[in-house]
């Protein structure tokens, strides 16, 4: 039989290519093998026609490639796999496969791998490295990755080998690798260099890694260079840590040394102690404490180092020292140094104030003991002194402070008083010092300031007065004290006192109330309920008895639920149990209750009209609440009208329910709208009178809207009714 593959171009690559060659159809079968394959599976059923191809490239990947070689004709390159043994040889074969009708040209070029597979520094460290390893041809192409670089990047191999290294190197372009990587390639000595560069992850994020660059006779041999990969991502997040540390350690105004306890050279000081004693931070690399503390001697009596060596226990000392400037002057400083231990290493860490301008203000102190003395006896806040010979102010910083000024700002003679007060507050304080008897020295008096800003603020002054021989006031001198927040304490004082002293009021004005609202139907209960032993009552007579006792106990139980709620709430005892509520329902039994409750109380000149825009909706909140909610406000509509209307309008949007009752009442006064919804307060003391009630519902409705996420507001004006609007989340 003639062969089918005879003067084809398949039998041109048969003939002509070095490569290793078959021919298979669809399915993979070898039909046909050129000599070189034979030569390479020699002895193996690789050898023959009896093979098939995905016996020997045997991947879940190359598999799906064929399906699509088949189905598309399309031709796959660059598919590499390894063969582990092969004459004693390590060979990776580079396949390419093209479809022609119904068969398949397969051919691959050999590549011997088995120097680098055995290279003893490869052999050592390819497997267990904890370092990514790649080996890279001169093309850029990966030809092998181990697991710890395809677990640094998340490919796996088969998709690691089809990229090259300009793929996954953020900072590497092709032109580049071929540019300066194309010396590891030719050079004639082995040669290797470290960088830092950043890798591409698979799902896209930067990884900074230090890339170990080996070229030596083995891998140029195979055209190959070696990788050693290191994801540096905690080293780069450390340094950055550090550096932002150091770099906030420099904003600070003491000075920082951080040293090691052997030899106690600085390792690091910040940009305080380079001010602060003159060297750069490159010269306190040189130097040790022994250079910058004169006092400083090997067993430091200020520094008690007893068992710190043997226990490895932290220790921490204060003290003042002298440290010598790079200029040779001496400084005194305050220095608080911890002795540390980490990972069983010692470190000395040191902050160090300069306190030169304390030391000489320490002199100054002194110098003027009496001074102080008698200030700080008087509570000095800010010292002054006024020279009525001289027409001369003299101000301490604290009272250029005070009232907000530079001492470059002002002026200071005695007008100037009249234009840091208010003029009433200036001559009040002119009276008492004009009404001062001759034998009085001291003086005290609070008045207002102004600050620069003008804002007005409240000091206390306290001034003691010297005379000249006519006993005309000569000099004065004292201290000045910002009063402002004691003042604002003080009348929060008064008014927290007024609004309990009206609470008080209310709580008696509630407790009478509130024994005359349950007097009222306990005695309608016993009353009546004494009645209906009588034998002779008829039994309309006995119907109405128990209406009445019932109706009684119904107001008697509203008044005992509302007592309960309003202390369930004061002691954030009431719960909220929210559940899909049908709103037009709770609605409408709503408006049924208020139908009948109009009837029984005898007021049929009330129309009461619910406007809804809101049919058959479901919300989401505690239906118990918002049913109390509106029933506590229907009520109290009901009982400030006798005639006219209730209006109950709802709508809504994405977010709240939005509810209104409108009534034609009483209306509300303008002083009593601020406080209608505290506790124990009704309209005026008549309303009470005329209408009862305890003065709890609207607290409780409030108290109610708020748990619920909303807001509760009145508008009303006197004779006019009210309108009560309230929202609740939804």
């Amino acid at each position: 039989m003639s062969d089918p593959f005879q003067n084809t171009i398949f039998d041109f690559f048969f003939n002509e290519s070095e490569k290793i060659s078959c021919i298979t159809n669809i399915n993979g079968d070898v039909l046909k093998v050129n000599d070189e394959w034979k030569n390479l599976w020699i002895e193996t059923d690789f050898a023959s026609c009896n093979a098939n191809i995905f016996n020997l490239i045997n991947q879940k990947e190359f598999k799906a490639q064929w399906t699509k070689l088949i189905n598309d004709g399309c031709t796959i390159s660059h598919y590499t796999n390894q063969i582990n043994s092969y004459k004693n040889k390590q060979i990776t074969v580079n396949w390419s496969f093209t479809k022609n009708n119904e068969y398949v040209l397969v051919s691959g070029k050999l590549i011997d791998i088995t120097d680098i597979v055995h290279s003893q520094l490869l052999n050592q460290t390819l497997y267990n490295s904890l370092s990514g390893i790649a080996w890279i041809n001169s093309s850029g192409v990966i030809k092998y990755a181990n697991k710890v670089l395809c677990d640094i990047l998340g490919y796996s191999f088969q998709t690691l080998s089809k990229l090259n290294i300009f793929d996954i190197d953020k900072n590497l372009s092709e032109s580049e690798y071929h540019k300066n990587w194309t010396s590891f390639f030719t050079q004639t000595s082995s040669k290797s260099n470290i960088i830092n560069s950043e890798f591409v992850g698979k799902d896209g994020s930067s990884i900074p890694v230090e890339i170990t660059i080996v070229s030596t006779d083995e891998t140029r041999a195979n055209d190959v260079i070696i990788l050693y990969i290191k994801d540096i991502t905690k080293e780069k997040a450390r340094d950055t840590y550090i550096n932002r540390l150091y770099n906030s350690l420099d904003y600070a105004s003491d000075a920082i040394y951080w040293g090691d306890m052997k030899d106690l050279y600085f390792q690091y000081v910040n940009k305080g102690a380079c001010d602060m004693l003159g060297y750069t931070k490159e010269e306190f690399r040189h130097l040790s404490i022994y250079d910058i503390d004169i006092d400083f001697v090997e067993n430091d009596p200020r520094i008690d180092l007893s068992n710190f060596f043997s226990s490895k226990e932290n220790r921490s000392f204060t003290f003042e020292a002298r440290h010598r400037k790079k200029t040779g002057e001496i400084i005194p400083v305050d220095v608080n140094v911890l002795y540390i231990w980490i990972n069983n290493e010692g470190y000395t860490l040191s902050f160090v104030r300069d306190i030169s301008d304390r030391k000489k203000h320490e002199i100054d102190l002194l110098k003027n003991q009496k001074i102080l003395k008698e200030s700080q006896r008087i509570a000095r806040i800010g010292n002054f002194e006024v020279s009525y010979r001289d027409n001369a102010v003299l101000w301490s910083d604290e009272v250029y402070s005070l009232f907000g000024y530079e001492k470059d700002e002002l002026v200071l003679d005695i007008d100037l008083f009249k234009n840091l007060m208010p003029p009433e507050d200036y001559h009040n304080l002119m009276d008492i010092l004009k009404n001062l008897s001759p034998n009085e020295n001291f003086y005290e008096h609070e008045h207002r300031g102004i600050k620069k800003n003008g804002e007005l603020f409240y000091v206390f002054v306290r001034g003691y007065v010297e005379r000249n021989r006519n006993k005309e006031i000569d000099f004065i001198y004292g201290v000045i004290q910002d009063i402002t927040e004691q003042k604002e304490l003080q009348n929060r004082l008064i008014s927290a006192k007024e609004k309990a002293e009206q609470s008080d009021r209310f709580k008696s004005a509630f407790l009478a109330n509130v024994s005359h609202e349950i007097r009222t139907p306990m005695n309608a209960i016993i009353g009546f309920s004494s009645f209906l032993k009588d034998e002779d009552n008829t039994r309309e007579d006995m119907v109405r008895f128990a209406d009445i006792i019932i109706n009684s106990g119904e107001h008697l139980l509203l008044l005992i639920n509302d007592i309960i709620d309003i202390s369930k709430i004061d002691t954030g005892q009431v719960d909220i149990v929210k559940t899909h509520v049908n709103l037009t329902t709770l609605l409408d039994e709503v408006q049924d209750f208020f139908n009948s409750f109009l009837l029984t109380k005898n007021k049929t000149d009330i129309e009461l009209i619910f406007d809804l825009q809101a049919i058959n909706l479901l919300v989401y909140t505690d239906e118990m609440r918002l049913k109390q909610i509106l029933i506590n406000l229907i009520s109290n509509a009901v009982k400030f009208t006798e005639k006219g209307f209730i209006k109950v309008l709802c709508k809504r949007d994405d977010k709240y329910l939005f509810f209104d009752v409108i009534d034609s009442g009483i209306g509300i006064s303008e002083e009593k709208r601020d406080v209608i919804f505290e506790r124990f307060q009704q309209g005026s003391a008549t309303t009470e009178k005329v209408y009862g009630g305890t003065g709890l519902g609207l607290a409780i409705a409030k108290a109610c809207v708020n748990l619920l996420g909303g807001e509760i507001n009145v508008d009303s004006e006197e004779g006019k009714g009210s309108h009560f609007h309230f929202s609740i989340k939804v």
